[in-house]
């Protein structure tokens, strides 16, 4: 779960209203059996004057624990089949009403779950949840896919775990019936769904969310804490191995009650740790106050949790990627439905111009894009779709206001997974080939954020396919020279400043066609990571420049009164084929690194077109695998220009976490782009998330 708030502890108890303790709890746990054991231990009583709707089964018990008021609520049973009522709707619906009710200031979701042996589990650990997801809403639709897994990340809680780690550890053999060694709480993700087997889907999608451990509740109730702004801490305790020798079912049965008592005890210890700690304004402050209290930033050690995993430690005075963020427009293109579109929208019949138009649609490799323009737009200006027209007003109107509306919202989901207020970015810089205004489009997004007009902003305009990875150059370099500055780095784009009809005079219009996309990213920069606040992902640790003389022509963009118009010559992939090896040589060389290295490293590269990415595979002798993230990208977004190495990046660390253990790997690996000029624009980056 994304945090809000303000930051320093200090802040937190500034105001009299803030300084009162945290005075209420709500524990929510699926079955009797867990949670019967946790009633008994704080004496709670179970509530005859239900707070909830006349006829569910819902059970809530309460009662005074120190100085907190807590509430424990579950499900209760089936009332049909009596059985206990598990599972995301019933989580998800009781989640809701018991927050309704009773406006607590915390949620701990207590229970059982399956454990993986490759994640390091045990019968009777003790997770405290770092990120949860889901792995059986499977939706294989860019965007909508990453809705289905409806991933929220929680902040860690190392000082809480030590705390955990050392008490538990004094009580002795928690499950002596099983013979285990002393329970030491760990860290781990938690995968959900609806069924306590394993499907191969399931397993695919569960190994995908990187999860330690899996259950039937737990992200239903982090999609509702989220959705109220309830801060949320996830408790799990492992019953059996889901990639064990036993069956799943037999195996839970048989440990759930002695389990049980250890997740008794591990609810006693985050209550007893909790208790008095200040109560602070949204899920950052509450969190970060259960990170810090216990324990100096020293003793947190080179390793932190991050946007879904452990990160490594950041050189010091090095900048770094802390967050990533994207938008997109409403309209989503299925590309096998493109060229009837295409041709219908613009009135145009001729079957040579569109039979090429196909062929172009299957060699590009997309399969799905975003794009700014609709029926509505063409409803309202027809004439864009004419040919001959000065439209360049209307486009311009159009474009200006669509790239200002998906820059504000992928910043604001960046700044969002990034963790702190918007208060402290001191710069912009802000990329765009798709508009033409003064004031640019920098200062629109900076009021759109509510930015302080003290924010220090830069503009990159046309800089093409590059855009990106210029801008992360320029974002680099001013982080690294004004200490504890935050940069925010956004790219927008759209194709409305280029759509025209066919013309057998402009073949050429019919790549771009098939090719790009619209959409807008965000990266947040900045060196020396805040423990616990932020979380690195890439360090950035050398940028390079270079362009090729006498190629000005190869990449051409004229903005004429029609819009821009493009020209992409043939030989551009063969250039870049020719060119890409003394320059990668060159940045990869600063670290020590040849040729021979290449195919442990990582490749961000911009996905200009599949011919380039196949170009710099085979030139450089690339495994197929390592250009998966940008063929990935290409695939789902098509080339959206400068955002795409956004796309690229967070593809990048969702395969990083997928490699198996023991694959030759290393950190290092390069950031690319490739813009008019011919420029190359590359980052010699260290991959901090794997």
């Amino acid at each position: 779960m994304a945090p809000h708030g303000e930051g320093s502890e200090e802040a937190m108890v500034v105001q009299d209203e803030n300084r009162k303790p945290i005075s209420s709890i709500l524990i929510l746990i699926a079955m009797q059996t867990e949670a019967m054991p946790v009633v008994n231990r704080f004496q709670l009583k179970e509530d005859l004057d239900s707070v909830f709707p006349k006829g569910v089964p819902w059970v809530r018990y309460h009662g005074v624990y120190k100085d907190l008021h807590i509430n424990l609520v579950w499900p209760g049973k089936d009332s049909t089949l009596g059985v206990d009522s598990v599972g995301t709707v019933s989580a998800s619906l009781v989640t809701y009403a018991a927050v309704q009710a009773l406006q607590p200031d915390l949620i701990i979701n207590a229970g059982t779950a399956g454990g993986f042996k490759v994640k390091g589990a045990s019968i009777g650990d003790v997770f405290l949840v770092s990120d949860v997801a889901f792995h059986d809403r499977r939706i294989p639709i860019p965007v909508f896919d990453l809705y289905g897994v409806g991933l929220r990340h929680s902040f860690s809680t190392p000082n809480l775990l030590k705390e955990l780690n050392l008490k538990l550890v004094n009580t002795g053999r928690l499950l002596p019936v099983l013979r285990l060694s002393p329970n030491n709480p760990k860290t781990g993700k938690l995968s959900t769904g609806d069924s306590l087997d394993m499907s191969p889907q399931d397993e695919a999608s569960i190994v995908a969310n990187d999860a330690s451990v899996k259950d039937m509740e737990g992200a239903s109730v982090a999609y509702v804490a989220d959705l109220l702004k309830v801060p949320a801490i996830f408790v799990k305790a492992v019953t059996d191995i889901v990639d064990g020798d036993k069956p799943t079912a037999e195996e839970f049965l048989q440990n759930l009650a002695a389990v049980t008592a250890a997740l008794d005890q591990a609810v006693t210890k985050v209550v007893d740790f909790i208790s008095g700690k200040c109560k602070c304004r949204g899920l950052y402050n509450i969190l970060s106050q259960l990170a810090n209290i216990s324990s100096s930033i020293d003793n947190m050690g080179s390793k932190q949790i991050e946007q879904g995993g452990l990160t490594m430690k950041a050189n010091p005075g090095k900048a770094t990627i802390l967050a990533l963020g994207k938008a997109f427009p409403n309209q989503l293109v299925m590309q096998e439905f493109l060229v009837d579109g295409y041709f219908k929208n613009t009135n145009c019949d001729d079957p040579e111009l569109k039979q090429k138009l196909t062929r172009l649609c299957k060699t590009t490799t997309v399969k799905t894009r975003y794009v700014v323009m609709s029926d509505e737009i063409l409803k309202e200006y027809p004439e864009l779709a004419m040919e001959g027209l000065p439209t360049i007003k209307q486009r311009l109107d159009i474009c200006n206001d669509a790239v200002t509306k998906m820059a504000i919202e992928a910043s604001r989901a960046c700044i969002n997974k990034w963790g702190r207020p918007v208060s402290d970015i001191t710069h912009l810089v802000y990329v765009s080939s798709s508009e033409a205004r003064l004031p640019g489009g920098d200062l629109y997004l900076a009021g759109g954020l509510g930015l302080s007009p003290e924010t220090q902003r830069v503009m990159l305009y046309f800089a093409g396919c590059s855009g990106g990875v210029a801008g992360l150059r320029v974002a680099k370099d001013i982080a690294e020279n004004n200490p504890g500055s935050r940069v925010l780095l956004a790219t927008t784009e759209t194709t409305i400043i280029g759509f025209k009809p066919p013309s057998a005079d402009r073949p050429y219009d019919l790549v771009g066609v098939a090719l790009f996309g619209d959409g807008a990213g965000a990266m947040i920069i900045g060196t020396d990571p805040v423990p616990v606040t932020e979380s690195p992902l890439f360090e950035l640790h050398t940028a390079i420049q270079n362009f090729l003389p006498n190629t000005e022509k190869t990449i051409d963009g004229r903005l004429t009164e029609e819009g821009i118009s493009f020209k992409l010559a043939r030989e551009l992939p063969q250039i870049i084929e020719d060119n890409i090896e003394g320059f990668c040589h060159k940045l990869a060389g600063v670290a020590g690194l040849t040729d021979k290295d290449y195919n442990k490293m990582f490749w961000a590269v911009h996905p200009g077109g599949p011919a380039i990415l196949n170009r710099i595979e085979k030139r450089l002798d690339l495994l197929p695998d390592k250009l998966n993230a940008s063929r990935r990208a290409l695939m789902d977004y098509g080339n959206a220009s400068s955002n795409t190495i956004v796309y690229v990046l967070e593809y990048m660390i969702e395969e990083s976490r997928k490699m198996k253990e023991g694959t030759a790997s290393c950190d290092w690996g390069l950031i690319l782009a490739f813009g008019p000029g011919i420029t190359f624009e590359g980052i010699l980056a260290r991959n901090l998330a794997i």
